[in-house]
């Protein structure tokens, strides 16, 4: 008897869930997608919000609080541009890059939001600056 499949589409297990998520942001902006669908994590929740405060995109979906995914609308300007130009993964497991509040870098001579994961959560650099703490650089968008 030959096994049936599960309806529902299965998610591969990765390691690293920031870089999964700039990932599919990535590609969705290339495919020019109106949503798409990203792993819940404590993690990827707060890079959601952060984004969607800072205008990167449009809004945040959730099927159900228990679900294990969300979905972000991507945002688009009046001329179809994406709002996010470019996106970079700066830390990575094998390679963790941390600074202090003193260092923290700049993208795009502050036109760019750099993300940081600190003591406080995830925040940008000038939420980092404001608050005098440093943490792992997680990546840069603009």
């Amino acid at each position: 008897m030959a096994k049936q499949k599960s309806p529902r589409h299965r998610r591969a297990v990765t390691s690293d869930a920031v870089a999964d998520m700039m990932a599919q942001i990535q590609n969705g902006l290339l495919a020019r997608r109106h949503s798409i669908s990203i792993n819940r994590t404590r993690v990827t929740t707060q890079v959601a919000n952060l984004l969607l405060r800072e205008g990167f995109i449009e809004a945040i979906v959730s099927p159900a609080p228990t679900s294990n995914v969300f979905a972000l609308v991507l945002k688009y300007k009046a001329n179809g541009a994406p709002a996010i130009t470019g996106l970079q993964r700066i830390s990575h497991p094998g390679l963790r890059v941390y600074v202090g509040a003193k260092e923290l870098p700049r993208v795009l001579d502050g036109m760019g939001l750099v993300l940081l994961s600190t003591p406080l959560g995830v925040l940008n650099n000038y939420q980092a600056r404001s608050s005098g703490v440093g943490g792992e650089v997680l990546g840069c968008f603009w």
